[in-house]
């Protein structure tokens, strides 16, 4: 079992799921499964909540995975479908993400105070830039920047988190 290996789809995670199990489950599942995200978007360092959940990313293998057209490809499925799961889509047409039709259902369960939500879209978009598809990672973070200035359910640190990540592109 390797990360490159579930990221191809051709590995099983630490749970016997593959990846296009988590692009088919339902959206309950993804809001209650807490041990998935790391998996579809892998880090360079372990996660501090779920330290032992998923391999970090050895600098080889993120070498390899910017290389590999199918995990690129994989890597941007699985973008889409968590845009889904927050009510959101890709316009490739103007670079941007946008609400879609799920928006108002989706965000009451997202956009509410501390809600663990925030922290993936961090994840998200870190692991989008380490796998060098920062166009979509630039995407979402602009999207919830501008989120920030209509919403106020975002703590100060997550907040500050997301702008200290627009400087450091």
């Amino acid at each position: 079992m390797t990360i490159l290996g579930f990221l191809q789809g051709k590995e099983k995670d630490n749970k016997g799921r593959y990846l296009f199990d988590y692009w088919e489950a339902d959206n309950q599942w993804l809001e209650e499964t807490h041990n998935y995200i790391q998996w579809m978007f892998p880090l360079d360092k372990r996660s501090f909540h779920h330290p032992f959940v998923a391999p970090a990313l050895k600098e080889y293998e993120l070498e390899m995975a910017k290389q590999d057209e199918i995990i690129q490809y994989n890597m941007i499925m699985s973008f889409q479908r968590m845009l889904e799961f927050y009510g959101l889509r890709l316009n490739e047409v103007e670079n941007k993400i946008e609400k879609n039709n799920s928006f108002e259902e989706r965000s009451k369960v997202w956009l509410v105070v501390k809600n663990h939500n925030h922290l993936r879209l961090t994840r998200i978009i870190k692991s989008l830039r380490l796998f060098g598809l920062e166009t979509y990672a630039e995407m979402l973070l602009d999207f919830l920047i501008e989120l920030v200035s209509e919403v106020d359910c975002f703590t100060k640190i997550t907040r500050s988190i997301w702008m200290e990540l627009k400087i450091r592109k």
